[in-house]
């Protein structure tokens, strides 16, 4: 996992110096959660689990530390995304609560499969210092970008400058929909490509 601490070098060169680190620090934390949510570009296989007892309803999903959920995909595994361009689907028969567990309806369990696959979205909580080492490496320079523009739309602060605002914006949505486009790319690894036999005349 990469700190938060390793974007402050490049956030520093658009502010004052004398911006405290703390504030800098709740900026980034505040700006991945944003990138996480809105990009949902942190995929997360849960491990695979069995119905084990027709009565159950709710199972704990296990997801890393100082994680919290997005978006719930699939309980079909990766697989299933491909099945259509339509990377999500609305399933009515169960639903994630605040615990992370995924709740299914009582009239549907005898028709769940035996083995369930969830596909998660997941972002960093809010006590979170770190960020998956892809994101800071792929797409750093979005973080950073959203990071100034967090800080320098402060108020009758000494780094505040509105006029530097709408090129780090631009940049950070240009970010955001390649971050967009590589999660859908992502689906695209389970996908097993089929030879095409020849035939001639």
């Amino acid at each position: 996992m990469a700190e938060y601490d390793q974007f402050l070098p490049a956030i520093t060169a658009f502010v004052s110096n004398r911006c405290p680190r703390l504030i800098m620090l709740n900026a980034v934390k505040s700006v991945v959660r944003k990138f996480c949510d809105d990009s949902n570009i942190w995929v997360h296989d849960c491990p695979e689990f069995e119905i084990t007892a027709q009565d159950e309803r709710k199972f704990k999903l296990e997801i890393p530390y100082q994680s919290t959920i997005c978006k719930l995909w699939t309980i079909h595994g990766r697989e299933a995304l491909h099945d259509t361009h339509q990377l999500y689907r609305e399933q009515p028969y169960y639903h994630l609560n605040h615990s992370s567990e995924i709740v299914f309806e009582e009239s549907k369990l005898h028709c769940l499969p035996k083995k369930i696959n969830v596909v998660v979205s997941l972002s960093p909580t809010q006590d979170s210092l770190t960020c998956p080492d892809f994101i800071f490496q792929r797409y750093h320079d979005a973080i950073v970008s959203a990071a100034i523009v967090h800080l320098q739309l402060m108020p009758s602060q000494e780094w505040n400058d509105p006029s530097m605002i709408q090129p780090h914006e631009q940049r950070y949505q240009q970010y955001l929909a390649q971050a967009i486009r590589d999660r859908e790319d992502g689906f695209m690894m389970a996908r097993q490509t089929r030879r095409v036999v020849p035939y001639y005349m």
